[in-house]
């Protein structure tokens, strides 16, 4: 029997980065991976791949060299893929990933006479929360922190204000409206 090897390519059509060991960076958190068997005895042919996404899931056996896996938290994984020939030799490839969050925030308002009632709406990853915003009014400094997205601000007159929010969240995300 030769020694059968077996690597990854992380990524998505628009971009492919060949897992060699090192640490992968992904900013998506849904990630299509593709093994790449080599060095199989002649006539050997592979007959399962088992990938494991480090992430608790149940690992996913196939006989497909490709996988699609969605994170539903930004962090560091490592994945891990044993693939089998006919031949049964057994071979194992494991990288290092890290899924970057992403996270925006916007605002609404509504006037009810000199009150502006102001409403934060998040876009954060699903394991992180809210730690502060920060509103920030003009004539205003410094900006007013809230661990709640809404907030009323009251203005002695008419005019145009300007108004920016900054949210941070408990893994460090932070955004800007």
């Amino acid at each position: 029997k030769i020694p059968a090897n077996v690597g990854l390519t992380f990524g998505d059509d628009a971009e492919k980065i060949e897992g060699d060991g090192t640490q992968l960076t992904i900013a998506d958190n849904n990630i299509n991976l593709t093994a790449l068997p080599s060095n199989i005895s002649p006539g050997a042919v592979v007959t399962s791949y088992v990938w494991d996404y480090g992430d608790g899931s149940t690992p996913s056996m196939s006989v497909s060299p490709f996988a699609n896996h969605t994170y539903n938290c930004a962090g560091t994984y490592i994945v891990s893929l044993s693939m089998v020939t006919s031949d049964n030799c057994l071979t194992n490839h494991i990288d290092t990933i890290t899924i970057n969050e992403t996270c925006s925030v916007s605002f609404n308002y509504v006037i009810n006479g000199n009150d502006v009632d102001f409403t934060a709406t998040p876009f954060i990853d699903p394991c992180a929360s809210v730690q502060v915003y920060f509103w920030q009014f003009s004539g205003s400094s410094p900006p007013t922190p809230s661990t709640s997205n809404q907030i009323v601000n009251t203005y002695n007159s008419t005019g145009s204000y300007s108004v920016s929010l900054t949210m941070i969240t408990t893994t460090g995300c932070t955004a800007t409206y």
